[in-house]
């Protein structure tokens, strides 16, 4: 599972240098504090996990017991997404409870 993740990983970020290559110079914005912004990613570049699966704690490989997690508990259902994932799509859209919740980091 891991090896496939790390996989994926590797494959995104090529994707993402061939499609970078291939884009034009990005537009700077307005100044902050004499510094110019620029767009790194378009819009909408990073997609969001939308149907995450869990496994209970004591099942889950490839994590260390010290990986870091962001936790949320809605009505008494914990959820806990691993940063390390969170490190590059940023965003899970998901429901607990039946409530939709959308975890950013």
């Amino acid at each position: 599972m891991v090896r496939a993740i790390g996989l994926m990983i590797v494959g995104m970020l090529v994707f993402a240098a061939i499609a970078a290559a291939e884009t034009p110079p990005l537009p700077e914005l307005e100044a902050f504090q004499g510094h110019p912004f620029r767009f790194v990613l378009e819009p909408d570049a990073i997609r969001a996990i939308d149907s995450p699966t869990f496994v209970a704690a004591d099942k889950a490989r490839g994590m260390a017991e010290d990986s870091r997690v962001l936790g949320v508990v809605v009505d008494g259902k914990a959820r806990a997404y691993a940063l390390d994932l969170l490190d590059w799509r940023e965003i899970v859209n998901d429901e607990i409870a039946g409530r939709s919740i959308a975890a950013t980091w």
